[in-house]
């Protein structure tokens, strides 16, 4: 897989306050019906003073106006890709849970999901506008050596992806990312040019290969805040899965996955845990029980024996 986001549709879709709203709502209607959830999206939103204070002209766009935040929800694999809407049980429950926790992105987590999801455009983009070069111009240019270097394998996909953006296709690509990395919170992250250097120059060996590192975490903390974290220790890390059990769990289990982010974002910048060891300290535990998920990325968990 191309770690590309390519469907954005809209300059807005960068929205985190947003992006929250539609994940929720995948998540609390669990509905297959597209156009419903949209339409729910839209009246849930225009009930939220935070995010109805920023609808163009104070009145709540149409449904169809939802369909950007969706499509990026399931760009970043916070939203089901199986002809379903459903928020999914990995990133999408840790997304929704980090929001409601603070009231504003979780800065450490959703930078780990634009990495894992988007570092072919995103770094290589982020390197040209820090360099003065113009946003759509950075644009095209990043899109032109995803296509040189993965052309065979972006040739194939569906919906097909054009060779060269055009002008349109451009901003939005541009815009969605600035505004999500740099608008303050809630509607981004907050984050500095400075900030954005570091991640440029902790990151960009990870541009053009195929995994990102198994201490992600540890790199986001030094990109983010110029420290080295310390790594949990067993027992700190058995504490911590204990207790955002309930808060992650579905119908008796939780994801791994889901922890493992959740973990992280909550005890950054002081401490941190590669996904290997949160693995090993998980399997050789007697306090949790594992299973496997339907994702070969991830596994259940639940906490008790």
């Amino acid at each position: 897989m191309v770690p590309f986001i390519r469907y954005v549709a809209t300059s807005k879709a960068g929205d985190a306050r947003r992006l929250y709203c539609a994940v929720k709502c995948a998540m609390d209607l669990q509905i297959d019906d597209q156009e419903l959830l949209w339409e729910i999206f839209v009246n849930r939103c225009s009930l939220c003073s935070q995010v109805a204070d920023c609808w163009r002209g104070g009145r709540p766009p149409r449904p169809r106006s939802a369909e950007p935040h969706f499509a990026l929800a399931r760009e970043l694999d916070l939203i089901e890709w199986r002809q379903r809407w459903l928020a999914t049980l990995g990133s999408g429950v840790a997304y929704v849970r980090l929001w409601e926790r603070g009231r504003k992105p979780p800065v450490y987590f959703l930078l780990a999901k634009l990495l894992e999801y988007d570092r072919a455009f995103l770094i290589p983009f982020l390197e040209s506008c820090l360099q003065g070069i113009e946003p759509r111009e950075a644009a095209e240019t990043a899109w032109c050596e995803i296509w040189r270097k993965y052309g065979q394998e972006i040739a194939g996909m569906e919906p097909p992806v054009p060779s060269r953006p055009d002008e349109r296709t451009k901003v939005y690509h541009s815009a969605t990312r600035l505004s999500m990395l740099k608008d303050p919170p809630p509607t981004g992250m907050g984050l500095s040019d400075r900030q954005l250097e570091s991640i440029v120059r902790e990151f960009k060996p990870f541009a053009w290969v195929k995994t990102l590192p198994d201490d992600l975490y540890f790199h986001l903390s030094v990109a983010v805040d110029g420290v080295f974290p310390e790594p949990l220790g067993d027992d700190e890390i058995l504490t911590k899965t204990r207790e955002v059990f309930p808060v992650l769990k579905g119908t008796g289990y939780a994801s791994v996955k889901a922890a493992y982010g959740f973990i992280n974002e909550i005890v950054l910048p002081s401490s941190a845990l590669s996904w290997n060891s949160f693995l090993e300290v998980l399997r050789r535990s007697s306090q949790i029980r594992l299973r496997s998920s339907f994702r070969s990325d991830d596994l259940l968990f639940r906490s008790g024996g």
